[in-house]
């Protein structure tokens, strides 16, 4: 049983990195990626930039624009 959920995490860390690599070869060159918020002027978390290299927004700010969005 350990060896399947081995299996399955390896897989999962595979994918993840295979996704990230596929994102920064999506990533036009000398496009300069903003790491200020353009909704509150707080920096966006360096995890949150790397997975997400065009995001315009912070954590906090997406769920807000996320929550406004339902509700419309």
């Amino acid at each position: 049983m350990s060896d399947d959920v081995d299996r399955a995490q390896e897989r999962e860390l595979l994918d993840r990195e295979l996704a990230l690599a596929a994102q920064r070869a999506r990533t036009p060159r000398g496009v300069t990626l903003s790491t200020t918020c353009e909704d509150c002027g707080e920096s966006i978390e360096p995890k949150r930039r790397e997975l997400l290299p065009y995001t315009q927004c912070c954590a906090s700010c997406a769920h807000d624009r996320e929550r406004d969005e339902r509700c419309l």
